[in-house]
């Protein structure tokens, strides 16, 4: 189970990257997230591990609810003004 989580931790970090990229974040409030995984992973069972499982929720729940930006941002274009075939052309 361990092992899973951590193949999985990595993609999980980028996709709460591009989201808050989408929203006009940095990408380093993921690791607020991660270091609160990280603390609370050891702590299983106690109630600072279930506080820090109900933070990290309630942050990538906020997360989803919150509109992205509709025009560029810093972080680039915004997801759906990019369209197929729209990029740079070959010479």
């Amino acid at each position: 189970m361990r092992l899973l989580t951590l193949a999985l931790l990595y993609p999980a970090t980028c996709l709460v990257n591009q989201r808050l990229h989408d929203v006009g974040r940095s990408g380093w409030w993921a690791a607020l997230m991660l270091l609160t995984l990280v603390v609370a992973s050891p702590l299983s069972g106690t109630l600072a591990s279930e506080a820090g499982l109900t933070l990290t929720g309630a942050f990538l729940t906020l997360l989803g609810l919150i509109p992205g930006h509709q025009d560029h941002n810093r972080y680039g274009p915004a997801p759906g003004s990019v369209r197929a075939g729209s990029g740079p052309r070959p010479l």
